[in-house]
């Protein structure tokens, strides 16, 4: 039918000149078939005298119609659709533009929280530190105390063994005076009572003497007692120190 229409349509003026040939055979209507039509198409030849005709001029223009308006609507959804995709697109773009001043406000407001963190944090420790301060102060001079006290107590250790030297002394003299009293001679009778005074004295003073080594004694674990503790502060000033 396509042939015979065309020839028909050729023998009005010049047949030679729309001479084609165009076979076509299919069990659906050629309008159903994109690439066949425009294969068709392509074998009709540019006319500026005849126009195109319109579908309903056409023998079956109920399918050309049909077509027509799968044609428009599919074109007209695929519109749509662009159209929805460049509304969003236009919309994610203006999105993007935003995000750096969305950004720049952000990292403006983690300096600013950045800042009034490390302000307040200042404050708090403020105090601590100028009790940590005052505190070591205080252990500073517990340990001078301290060290006065043990100065003092090495000056009467040195006391102490002066004293002992003295004891030593007391001694010879009350040895040498036990020695003398066992002589019998009768012109130190005289002495010899003397020598009693004397060592009477003496035996007061050797009392003394080992009252004074006594404390010697008892100063001098004081004495130890004390650099122990002394010891404990000067660690505990020098983990203080540390921290």
């Amino acid at each position: 039918m396509a042939e015979e229409e065309v020839a028909d349509a050729g023998s009005e003026e010049d047949s030679a000149a729309y001479d084609l040939s165009f076979n076509f055979k299919a069990k659906d209507h050629i309008a159903s078939i994109p690439h066949t039509c425009a294969e068709l198409y392509s074998k009709i030849p540019c006319c500026t005298v005849y126009t195109i005709p319109e579908p309903d001029d056409l023998i079956e223009r109920e399918a050309y119609q049909l077509f027509t308006e799968s044609v428009m609507e599919m074109l007209t959804q695929e519109n749509l659709i662009i159209k929805n995709y460049d509304r969003r697109s236009r919309g994610l773009l203006k999105k993007l533009e935003d995000y750096p001043s969305k950004v720049a406000a952000q990292i403006t407001a983690l300096n600013d929280l950045s800042k009034k963190a490390r302000k307040a944090r200042e404050r708090e420790t403020a105090p601590l530190r100028s009790s940590r301060r005052h505190e070591v102060n205080q252990i500073i001079a517990k340990c001078d105390a301290k060290l006065l006290r043990i100065k003092k107590s090495i000056l009467d250790n040195e006391e102490a063994n002066r004293h002992g030297g003295l004891m030593n002394q007391t001694m010879a003299i009350k040895d040498y005076l036990a020695g003398f009293k066992n002589q019998t001679f009768d012109g130190f009778y005289l002495c010899i009572s003397r020598s009693f005074y004397l060592s009477a004295t003496l035996r007061s003073a050797y009392d003394g003497i080992l009252y004074v080594a006594k404390c010697a004694r008892m100063t001098r674990l004081r004495i130890l007692r004390r650099l122990e503790s002394v010891a404990g502060l000067a660690s505990a000033y020098r983990s203080l120190v540390e921290v």
